[in-house]
This record gives C-alpha cells, structure tokens and sequence, in this order.
C-alpha cells in the first residue's frame, strides 16, 4: 500500500508544475491531460511504429539486463527484491503510475512539447532527453559509482530521445508509445526484483 501511495504523491508532484503552466496558457484551449500529449494515437504506418518499438524495447533490455544484475541491490526496484507475487501491486503501481506515468509526462509530455514550440523538435528532444538521462544519472551514479551513472544516464537519455521520436513523429504527439515502453522496462525490472533476479 505504501508503494501505491508513494506512486500517486510522485506522479501528482510531476504533475503540479505543468498544470500551473497550463492554467496560465492553454486551459481555455485545451484539456490538461491532451495537452500533456494524452491522446489517441494518429498513426500513418503501424508497420514502422511497431518496428520502432520494438527495437526501441530491445534497446531498453540492455540495462535492465546488462547492468542491473551487476549492481541490483541499489536499484530502484530493490524494495521489491524476493517479495515474490505479494509484491506484484506495488510494482504495477510503480511502472505503470510512478515511474512511467509521471516521466512521460513531465518529460515527453509538458517539457518535449513546451520547449519544442519554440525551439523546434531537434533542440527540444535534445534537452529533454539529456534532462532525462540526468534524472536516472544522479541518483544511480550516487548509489553505486561515477561510471555506472554516465553508463545508465546516457542508456537512458538515448531512450528517452527515441520515446519523443515515436511519440511526435510517429504516434502524433501521443504519449501513449512512450508510456508502453517505460511502464514494460520498469515492470520487467520489477518482476526480476520480485523473483530475487535483479
């Protein structure tokens, strides 16, 4: 329960700034969570979408595979470590609301779009993606090494700069792709965390 807890008080605190945002510019124009990029989906060739995220998942097992086992006790996902299935719900409320959820949003969503509105796509995706990898930087390399956290901030920053390539140029500005990927990373390294293998 505390972790579902934990998840809401994350997602809402992501959440306060770019709502103040849209208060004061857009919320006679639009609706918050559309305006994050919480839409349907407007896909022109599934075939290239698929093959992106696919490859885009592929890409994503590289720390969750390579990295985390070697340094899995400082993760993240430990607090989950050999609860077995009792600790399902919390990690479903941590992939899907905590982590995937309120990252895209703030990231993908209100930074991405805000940003890209005035400096165009490439510098936006740049300077979101490089916040991004910031984010999951600091705290890994303070857990468990300087080179480690270059490692998983950069892994994570190149993901976080193809998740806002398929979201703007191939879903239509959707966040749905981007949550897809995130919320299937974090649930996976959440599951080998409850079966004792991460």
């Amino acid at each position: 329960m505390a972790v579902v807890v934990s998840a809401v008080i994350q997602a809402a605190l992501f959440l306060v700034v770019p709502f103040v945002w849209w208060l004061a510019s857009a919320r006679r124009a639009i609706g918050f969570f559309a305006w994050l990029g919480w839409k349907r989906l407007v896909v022109a060739r599934w075939t290239v979408l698929a093959a992106v995220m696919v490859g885009a998942f592929l890409l994503l097992l590289v720390p969750v595979l390579v990295i985390l086992p070697q340094v899995g006790s400082s993760t993240a996902t430990s607090q989950f470590h050999g609860l077995g299935w009792a600790g399902l719900p919390g990690v479903v409320a941590y992939a899907l609301l905590q982590t995937a959820f309120a990252e895209e949003s703030l990231f993908r969503g209100f930074l991405l779009k805000r940003i890209a509105a005035g400096l165009g796509f490439r510098p936006a995706n740049a300077i979101q993606a490089s916040l991004f990898g910031l984010l999951h930087a600091v705290p890994f390399g303070l857990a468990v090494g300087a080179g480690w956290g270059v490692a998983i901030g950069f892994l994570t920053g190149a993901i976080g700069a193809l998740m806002g390539y398929v979201n703007e140029r191939l879903a239509g500005g959707s966040l749905v792709p981007s949550w897809t990927l995130h919320a299937a990373a974090n649930l996976l390294t959440g599951c080998l965390a409850l079966a004792s293998l991460a």
